[in-house]
C-alpha cells in the first residue's frame, strides 16, 4: 500500500492527520484550560505555536523530504518523524497543563492569574463551592483585607520576603465575592479603559445583550500580560478576560 502512495499523497495525508491531532488538542486547551484571553495572559500562546510548528509544519515537511516509494528503511524514517511529533505534542500539552492558571485572585482592586505552585501555604476552605471558569479553568477567590493584627503583620512579612503580593498568601483566601458593594466601588469606569479594550467589550456586551456601562471591570495580571476581567452585576459572574499589553520586569518584556 505504501509503495503505491506518491510523495505528494504521503505529505497531504500526514498533514491532514497532524492538523486533526493538533487541532483537537488546541481546541480543548483553549476552551477548557485557557478560556478567553488566558492563553495570551499566561504566555501559553507561544507554546501552542511551537506545537503547531513542529507537528503541523515540520513533521509533514520531513515526510515530504524523506518519502520515496520503495525506499529502504522508509518505515523507520516515518516512525522516527511520528515519534518526534508525538513527543512534541505530549510534552507541549503537559507544559500547557502545568502552566495554566488555577486561581483568579482578587486583591485590593485587581485580579492575579496564579498557578497552584505559586501559592504560599494552604487554602483554608473547600473550593467546591467557589465560582470557576468552566469545569477546568481557574477558581475565583479573593484575599482578606489587612486589619493591622499580628496575623496580618506576619502575612505582610511573608509577602515581603518573597517579594510578592498578598494574592500569593493562600491562608488569606476567602470565597468571592464577600462584599459586593465594596467590589462595585473598585470597578473601573468604562470611559477610562483603552480604546481597543472598549471595542472588544462592546462585542462581548452584544453577545450578552448587556449595556457595557452596566458591567464591572477590573485589571488582571497574568504571567506574561496584563488585561481586564469583565463581570456582570448579577451575582458577580465573570463573563470575559481581555488581554491588553505585555508585562515588563526590569525594563524587559516577559518571554
Amino acid at each position: 500500500m505504501m509503495s503505491k502512495t506518491s510523495r505528494k499523497q504521503a505529505f497531504l495525508l500526514h498533514a491532514l492527520l497532524s492538523v486533526l491531532a493538533v487541532g483537537g488538542v488546541a481546541s480543548f486547551v483553549v476552551a477548557y484550560w485557557y478560556p478567553w484571553d488566558l492563553l495570551s495572559l499566561q504566555g501559553a500562546d507561544k507554546i501552542l505555536l511551537l506545537i503547531v510548528f513542529i507537528d503541523v509544519i515540520l513533521g509533514p515537511s520531513l515526510t515530504l523530504l524523506v518519502y520515496k516509494p520503495g525506499k529502504r528503511f522508509l518505515v523507520l524514517d516515518l516512525t522516527i518523524i511520528a515519534a518526534i511529533q508525538i513527543a512534541a505534542l505530549s510534552y507541549g500539552t503537559y507544559t500547557l497543563y502545568h502552566g495554566k492558571a488555577s486561581f483568579l485572585v482578587f486583591s485590593d482592586d485587581q485580579f492575579y492569574a496564579l498557578k497552584r505552585i505559586d501559592l504560599i501555604g494552604e487554602i483554608p476552605f473547600d473550593l467546591a463551592g467557589t465560582q470557576r471558569i468552566g469545569p477546568y479553568g481557574p477558581h475565583i477567590v479573593e484575599v482578606e483585607p489587612l486589619s493591622g493584627s499580628t496575623h496580618d503583620i506576619t502575612a505582610i512579612m511573608t509577602s515581603l520576603m518573597h517579594r510578592q503580593s498578598l494574592a500569593y498568601i493562600a491562608p488569606r483566601y476567602k470565597e468571592f465575592p464577600t462584599d459586593k458593594r465594596a467590589l462595585a466601588l473598585t470597578s473601573l469606569k468604562l470611559n477610562i479603559l483603552p480604546v481597543d479594550i472598549k471595542k472588544k467589550i462592546q462585542k462581548s456586551a452584544e453577545k450578552l445583550e448587556k449595556d457595557p456601562e452596566n458591567l464591572f471591570y477590573y485589571p488582571v495580571q497574568g504571567k506574561a500580560m496584563s488585561g481586564f476581567a469583565v463581570f456582570t452585576p448579577e451575582g458577580y459572574k465573570l463573563v470575559d478576560i481581555i488581554a491588553h499589553k505585555t508585562l515588563e520586569h526590569s525594563g524587559e518584556a516577559v518571554e
